[in-house]
This record gives structure tokens, sequence and C-alpha cells, in this order.
């Protein structure tokens, strides 16, 4: 019989112990132009890592089962948020929760649901214009203010030093009690060289919302516009776009309705100083709080 001995089982080894091929294979893959020169060996496997990256933990050589996790962060397990917090979570690049915390929702003493968020003013920030008798205190949710007779008509007034360009101020003011016959508290805005005054005042007893021209802070100067309030009304907004200073009001200072335009250079210049203010008369004493200032 010609032709080479075989194995009668017809099974060849193809791989040595040592993971190196047989020469058998070795012959095999040759006559079928197989290049196996370059092919990885059981024991190459040892030097071949799984690396485990950011925020992961595990790897290791693949000669062996590997298991890669989610590396543990300093994040207490739980439930966040509930009737009275939110949930205040921090995300890294990797997009892993990396700190948690509730945080209590913050009502103000007078924002409620259907309402926009507070933002409590610290009076440390603001200056007086015009103080005379009246006095403010930081009272936890806001800045309490109290301005009492003083004989004439005045303006008493907290501001900022407001820079040039485009604003958006909006304020939330809850009266405590309230004199008659003149607008008792609102929105200032005035031009620190000139003097002169814009006012979105509130008269809380004849329920009037005032939109007005003051020459000085002793001296009214006159009316833009004037119109009836609801009794619940708190919120006052001003804006400048370019040179237009706009006046808005709100009840809950989500839905805000115009009061008027005016250009600067109509009465006042360039406004400069924004804050909030009373006008009180000989007969009448304010009493507000000043519970949410944003954009100031």
């Amino acid at each position: 019989m010609a032709g080479k001995f075989q194995p009668l089982n017809q099974e060849f080894a193809i791989v040595k112990a040592n993971g190196l091929p047989t020469e058998y294979f070795i012959r095999w893959a040759q006559q079928r132009q197989i290049d196996i020169t370059t092919a990885v060996t059981f024991g190459d496997l040892a030097n071949i890592h799984v690396i485990a990256g950011v925020g992961l933990t595990g790897g290791g050589s693949i000669d062996a089962d590997v298991t890669v996790d989610l590396e543990d962060t300093a994040v207490v397990v739980g439930t966040y948020g509930d009737a009275t917090h939110s949930a205040q979570i921090t995300i890294d690049q990797q997009g892993r929760i990396t700190n948690a915390v509730d945080v209590a929702i913050s009502g103000g003493g007078g924002g409620s649901s259907g309402e926009a968020s507070l933002t409590p003013p610290a009076l440390a920030a603001y200056t007086w214009i015009n103080q005379g008798s009246a006095s403010a205190v930081d009272n936890g949710n806001g800045i309490s203010m109290t301005v009492p007779n003083p004989g004439s008509t005045q303006i008493r007034a907290l501001a900022k030093v407001m820079a040039a360009g485009d604003f958006d101020v909006k304020i939330r003011i809850k009266g405590i009690t309230n004199g008659a016959v003149t607008p008792t508290f609102g929105l200032f805005l005035q031009n620190n060289a000139s003097g002169k005054i814009l006012l979105l005042g509130y008269e809380p007893a004849g329920n009037t919302l005032y939109f007005q021209r003051w020459s000085g802070v002793t001296a009214f100067n006159s009316a833009v516009a004037s119109r009836a309030i609801v009794p619940a009304f708190n919120w006052f907004r001003a804006t400048r776009v370019g040179t237009t200073i706009e006046f808005f009001f709100s009840l809950d200072g989500l839905d805000w309705k115009s009061m008027g335009t005016e250009l600067e250079a109509t009465y006042t210049g360039t406004i400069d100083r924004v804050g909030f203010s009373a006008n009180v008369n000989n007969t009448s004493t304010a009493n507000f709080v000043v519970q949410s200032v944003t954009g100031l």
C-alpha cells in the first residue's frame, strides 16, 4: 500500500503541552498558506491585560477569568428628596453620581406651590438712600424694613449699583402694615447723577399700583400709569433692554403683566441704582418684608 502511515483514529495533536503548535500543524498550515508565525500562544495571554478605567475596579491578565466592576463612591445608598427636600447631586464626567444630599426646599415665608422660587436678599449688599429714621434687619427669610412717619413726603430706599447694559430685576415684597394716601412700598430705579427716580409703588390701602416719576427722594414729579390690583399682589419687576425701562407686576412671579415702558432719555437718564423703597408721608408708616430679589 502506497502512502504515509497515519494514526488509525485520524486524530492529530496540533498544540504541544507548552502551548506551541506541533510540527504536523505547522506543515498543515503551510500547505494551505496559512500564516501562524504570529499566532498568540496561551503563554502570551498572561502578558495581555484588561485595564480598569476611571470609575471601574478589577481587570487583570486574560489568561484567567477577568471581572470589571463599577467602583464604589462615597455616596450613601438611599432615596433622596421628599415633600420638604430636593435631591442635590453631583455627577462626574463618567456619568457617576459622586455626591448626593438633601436640600431643604425654601419657601422664604411666602413662596408656595405654583409660585416662583424665592431668593432672599442679604441686607449687607445694599446701601441706604435717604435713610432718615428708617431701619432694616435680616430676618432669615429676607429683609424687614420699617419706615416711620417722617413728617413729610419721603422715599426711603435700599439700593445697589446697577452695571451698564440690559437687566431683569424681580422682587417679591410682602406688606405687613401700611399707611393710606401714598404708594407705600415698591421697586426703585434712580439715576445717581440727576437724582431722578422711576418708582413702581403699591398702595395696599387702595389696592393700587403706580408707575411714577420723582425728581428726587422728596419731590414727586408725575404719574406714568396706575391701575387697581388684587390684594394678593406681591411681585415687582423691572427690565432694561437697550435704553428702554419696563415695569411689570405679577401675583406669582411667573406670569407677568406690563405696567408700561419709558425711555431713559425721556426723564431720568441712565439708571444706575436699583433697589426697593417705601414712599411715606406725614400720616403713614410702612412695614414690609423683601422676601426675594433676583437679577440685582
